[in-house]
């Protein structure tokens, strides 16, 4: 029987080790920088705190040790796994930080023709980051990665009114050359009561109880999808911090399993300013007539400005000067996905 060649690939680097995957790719290395918001000065021994913050941020598939330490310069090596690595080194000002190649591991760095070439996963992991590090100076970190002074960013608190519906966030910064900026999962909100939390809670252990008792009880998966569940506690509120007086882009999307209903993608942009607490609502109303099939209602988003609680102040959006489809980017790929 004819063995595809992709068969052979993935078999091949399960025998091989990870290295095989790495093997063959390259693009033209490209030291990278970044530059910081003037509107929020550092010193340089802040900006060192931000390097390590950021690439502490973004150990989820790196982890990394400092080799070399002095005033403007820090050298990090970083690893994935016991096979790739790459050391770099960050030169800092107050203003920005820049990086330069070092050595690396498995990552066919290359000179061909004079120009140097690499995997392009160094790229990816260095801009990466860079972005990690510019959002630990925006938002002033300490060496705990938490924030140092909420007086100097903005809070941002997301909300949702409806237990029939999951509620999907999505936020992007916005500036001058990417005016609606990469839209990022800020979570899933669901209002329920404690009644209902705890019902959900006790479905999912029903249901992993039946796996464990049945002939399947020892598997993973089938078809591709996990057996067993895994209980999410619901929450109607979640929190983040964003750099003030820069716009943002915010979008909620809510679907109902139950009534099999959804809200189109909604858009929001406005600027939030430093020291100031906003709540954005995504609200669903609908009306039941009859059977969950025939649904009318309507969703709505809105953000009030809730720094004095006692005056509450609606805030009007500002014009976006871009529309983002919601094929674009990851957040087609992160829609919400109703628990089953």
């Amino acid at each position: 029987m004819p063995i595809k060649v992709s068969t052979i690939v993935l078999v091949s680097s399960l025998l091989l080790g990870p290295s095989i995957a790495m093997a063959g790719r390259t693009e033209p290395l490209v030291e990278k920088n970044c530059v910081f918001d003037v509107k929020t000065p550092s010193t340089l021994e802040q900006v060192r705190t931000y390097i390590l913050v950021g690439a502490k941020r973004y150990g989820s598939e790196l982890t990394f040790k400092v080799d070399a330490d002095s005033p403007g310069a820090l050298q990090l090596v970083f690893s994935k796994g016991d096979d790739h690595s790459f050391s770099v080194l960050f030169t800092y000002t107050a203003e920005e930080v820049k990086t330069t190649y070092l050595s690396s591991k498995n990552l066919n760095y290359a000179e061909e023709k004079g120009a140097r070439v690499i995997h392009p996963n160094y790229l990816t992991w260095m801009d990466g980051i860079l972005k990690q590090v510019q959002i630990a100076q925006s938002l002033h970190l300490n060496e705990e990665g938490e924030i140092s002074d909420p007086n100097l960013v903005a809070e941002l608190v997301f909300k949702t009114n409806s237990s029939w519906t999951q509620t999907s966030f999505y936020l992007a910064d916005v500036d001058s050359d990417n005016q609606c900026g990469e839209l990022e999962k800020v979570g899933v909100l669901t209002s329920l009561s404690p009644e209902q939390k705890e019902a959900r809670k006790k479905e999912v252990e029903d249901w992993n109880r039946n796996v464990d008792e049945s002939i399947f009880a020892n598997k993973e998966t089938m078809f591709g999808r996990k057996l067993r569940r895994t209980y999410v506690e619901n929450t109607d509120s979640l929190t983040r911090h964003v750099a003030g007086g820069k716009p943002v882009h915010v979008r909620g999307v809510a679907v109902s399993s139950a009534l099999k209903a959804s809200c189109r993608p909604l858009d929001y942009r406005f600027t939030p300013e430093i020291g100031k607490k906003y709540t954005i609502e995504l609200n669903f109303a609908y009306n039941l007539e009859g059977s969950p099939r025939n649904v009318l209602g309507t969703c709505s988003e809105l953000v009030f400005d809730d720094t004095d609680p006692q005056a509450r102040k609606l805030l009007k959006e500002e014009a976006p000067e871009c529309k983002q489809s919601m094929f674009k980017g990851s957040f087609w790929k992160n829609l919400v996905k109703p628990n089953p």
